[in-house]
């Protein structure tokens, strides 16, 4: 027994695909259209037994199809069923029955409960088959009244579709307030740190910096855009510098000792370390330079804090063996005379240096 041959209708592929796995998985034949216009030639080679549309389509919709479905002798006769994600208003689906549609189902729709409808309805299509003369009147609404209706529905669904637009733009622009209130914040994390920060891809160009490295090299945010890494170290250390950034994009990071070259020519030692990033689709690489002069001047000033804070600590020491002397010399006066020890601390050996 040949089984029923269902129509299937719709712009979106992946939706095709479902429904036909449905059907076909049932027993059903199967046949496909993008659109109105392809599923009356179709239909028209071909009259299936059900045709299920969804409504907004190109080309031509699924309320227009409808109403030339209704208007064809040959297909007439045969249910039409709405499955439709964008019109969804009780409006919408008085409208599509007022064309001829026999169901009006809103996606998604359970496999089961589709199936239901289909064989529900090509079951009742069995029993009015005689009477499908009277069938191709019941879309007989007047062409001055179907277009009112069809243009509310439009108009309709246009209205909706910008209250949606104008809701995605909004939270458009507070996402796009968030993300630059992120890029001001993270701009100003990187101009405070006290070293050189720079980031630049597989080409060699420099896509980001902070302000130091502009101090540092004299060279304006204009002058960098139009720099590699390479203008930054002298010709000696070019090589080396070619080698580690290589071995940095290869094993994902690096490090490397080389003099900072300045737009004047002025050399400042600097140590450098880097990692691999993937910045939209991008490989580059993200490093720091740090002033190796800055820190070498840095522990120098430390030293001298330090012998400053020994000499100091050394004359407290010397000073606090000559004022026991003196006690004892004192105590050692007074015991000559007769008289008591003044300082017991003395005689006892408290606050003896040895």
């Amino acid at each position: 027994m040949r089984m029923p041959h269902v129509l299937i209708v719709d712009d979106n592929e992946e939706n095709r695909y479902l429904l036909r796995s449905v059907l076909q998985g049932n027993g059903f034949e199967v046949s496909e259209a993008r659109h109105g216009v392809e599923a009356l030639s179709v239909a028209r080679k071909c009259p299936p037994n059900l045709i299920i549309s969804d409504i907004l389509m190109p080309v031509m919709d699924g309320f227009t199809l409808c109403r030339e479905w209704k208007n064809d002798e040959r297909l007439s006769s045969i249910p039409f069923i709405f499955y439709t994600a964008t019109y969804t208003d009780e409006r919408d689906k008085e409208f599509a029955l007022s064309l001829g549609a026999v169901r009006f189902i809103i996606k998604p729709e359970e496999p089961d409960v589709i199936m239901a409808i289909i064989r529900g309805t090509l079951d009742r299509a069995k029993r009015l088959f005689p009477l499908k003369s009277k069938s191709n009147q019941a879309s007989g609404i007047e062409e001055s009244v179907y277009l009112k209706q069809y243009n509310e529905v439009l108009i309709r669904k246009l209205e909706a579709k910008m209250q949606e637009l104008e809701k995605e733009l909004a939270a458009q622009k507070q996402t796009e307030r968030a993300l630059q209130q992120e890029r001001d914040f993270c701009t100003t994390v990187l101009n405070s740190l006290p070293c050189i920060f720079f980031c630049y891809d597989e080409n060699l160009k420099f896509l980001r910096w902070n302000k130091n490295l502009e101090r540092v090299t004299g060279y304006s945010a204009a002058e960098i855009g139009c720099l590699g890494p390479q203008d930054f170290v002298p010709h000696s250390d070019r090589a080396l510098l070619a080698e580690r950034i290589q071995k940095a994009f290869d094993a994902g990071d690096a490090e490397m000792d080389a003099d900072l070259l300045s737009k004047e020519g002025t050399k400042t030692p600097y140590y450098f370390t880097g990692t691999v990033f993937t910045i939209d689709g991008k490989r580059c690489l993200v490093g720091v330079g740090l002033d190796r002069s800055a820190n070498q001047r840095t522990l120098a000033l430390v030293q001298e804090k330090l012998n400053e804070l020994q000499r100091w600590n050394k004359a407290m020491i010397d000073r606090e063996s000559r004022n026991l002397e003196l006690k004892r010399e004192v105590n050692e006066l007074l015991a000559k005379a007769g008289l008591p020890a003044r300082y017991e601390s003395v005689i006892h050996g408290e606050g003896s240096t040895a």
